[in-house]
């Protein structure tokens, strides 16, 4: 599924994220493409470290979930969560997507 078949609200914020942070800030990680409400987001040189994001359409709330490859131990684990919620503040995700992807 291209960008272009994501859901109003998710494409919207992905736009705005980009302009924020620049083109080159992060990918489209494609694990979500058959959701519409749901779009990954990686740091360019290591996609393992991910933002996911979701929006249900009609609703104005982000799901947000920051992950990282797994280390050590945990190496048969997909990846660890190191935070996750809710939120409406736009400047508050902008601020999330930029430190988790600059870690």
């Amino acid at each position: 599924m291209d960008k272009a078949s994501k859901s109003p609200g998710v494409a919207a914020l992905m736009g705005r994220l980009r302009q924020d942070l620049g083109q080159d800030y992060f990918v489209e990680v494609p694990h979500w493409n058959g959701d519409r409400t749901a779009i990954g987001l990686g740091r360019p040189d290591d996609p393992r470290f991910l933002v996911y994001l979701s929006m249900q359409p009609g609703s104005h709330d982000v799901y947000l979930e920051c992950e990282i490859p797994p280390d050590g131990d945990a190496a048969d684990m997909p990846y660890e969560v190191t935070a996750s919620g809710d939120y409406t503040d736009y400047e508050q995700i902008l601020d999330i997507v930029r430190t988790h992807l600059a870690r």
